[in-house]
């Protein structure tokens, strides 16, 4: 667990490649924080959660990911917000929008690489971060 209050850190599996960067997932239900994360460990990935905006924004400048996955809908801001604090501090970020409401892909692309509709499937989640190799 990191000690910062808003993440929950969960490590994936020994067999996950040392040389990739970690995917941050922001999302601030808890049950669906904690399924992506283990779905991201099941694909073999590193994956750090955070429950807020403003937590998330904090883990990023500690574990530099290489994507984030976040949550369209936060408590504590939105999630455009987020995204555009995310890619004017770290530019080469993969960038992955989530929400259940479909409109929100539409409303501004310019933030995120990529769209996930929620609910979605281990597969869709995949396809999103398939393309970027880090």
């Amino acid at each position: 667990m990191s000690q910062h209050p808003n993440v929950q850190s969960d490590e994936g599996p020994s067999t996950a490649p040392a040389q990739r960067s970690p995917v941050l997932v922001i999302e601030d239900h808890d049950d669906v924080r904690e399924l992506v994360c283990a779905t991201l460990n099941v694909l073999e990935r590193i994956a750090a959660g955070a429950a807020t905006g403003a937590g998330g924004i904090e883990l990023a400048r500690q574990i530099r990911p290489s994507i984030a996955l976040v949550d369209v809908y936060l408590s504590d801001t939105d999630g455009f917000t987020v995204a555009r604090q995310l890619r004017a501090e770290h530019p080469s970020i993969f960038l992955v929008g989530m929400s259940g409401i479909s409109d929100c892909a539409v409303a501004d692309r310019a933030c995120f690489d990529a769209f996930l509709q929620k609910p979605f499937s281990i597969e869709d989640l995949e396809r999103a971060i398939k393309g970027f190799a880090a």
